[in-house]
């Protein structure tokens, strides 16, 4: 009991970023389980987490709180079982606004994605990018391996942790606000 209250004080002035990271964990673990015949790494559900757990931090322009609004479109290059995991988990918490909720579809058009994630480094996606409307799109990358244009957040691993970076630059241009929650418990570039 003791600890639990010595826990508790230490993370009072990081709560939020705490359960941001506890959410995720939570995510991770009852949603892996559950969809065990996803087939997917660790990693990739642990990455579906994020994906959903970003959604509650950012804000889209003429986004409100008292209109129940369309889901975000979060558009991720052909993979159906992670399509198909992330749109099971998401249908479990709504994210972002109150009444507000996540849905993944297949990147096959790039166009009216709130939040775009490529999972490889393809000409194709560079090439769709390149002619598409993402103007308030957040580009979301794997892996910093891959140089992806106008990407506002990367994937990358620190000592066999999953860590994600965020270029403010990049982030402000697409015209969506981010919580400074979010913005604690990111790398800046």
């Amino acid at each position: 009991m003791g600890s639990i209250l010595f826990l508790s004080l230490c993370y009072r002035p990081h709560r939020k970023a705490f359960k941001l990271y506890l959410i995720g964990l939570a995510g991770f673990l009852f949603f892996g389980g559950a969809q065990a015949e996803a087939n997917l790494t660790k990693k990739d559900k642990l990455k579906a987490a994020y994906l959903l757990n970003f959604t509650r931090f950012i804000e889209w322009p003429n986004s409100t709180p008292d209109i129940k609004s369309a889901p975000i479109r979060i558009c991720i290059e052909d993979s159906p079982k992670f399509l198909l995991f992330f749109n099971q988990m998401s249908e479990s918490r709504s994210s972002g606004l109150p009444n507000q909720n996540a849905k993944a579809f297949s990147s096959n058009t790039v166009d009216n994605c709130d939040i775009l994630y490529i999972r490889e480094s393809d000409k194709k996606i560079f090439e769709r990018i390149k002619t598409a409307s993402t103007e308030n799109t957040i580009i979301i990358s794997d892996s910093d391996k891959a140089s992806v244009p106008g990407t506002s957040i990367t994937f990358y691993e620190d000592n066999n942790n999953l860590r994600f970076e965020i270029d403010l630059q990049q982030l402000k241009s697409t015209k969506v606000s981010a919580s400074s929650e979010l913005l604690k418990l990111a790398r800046i570039k």
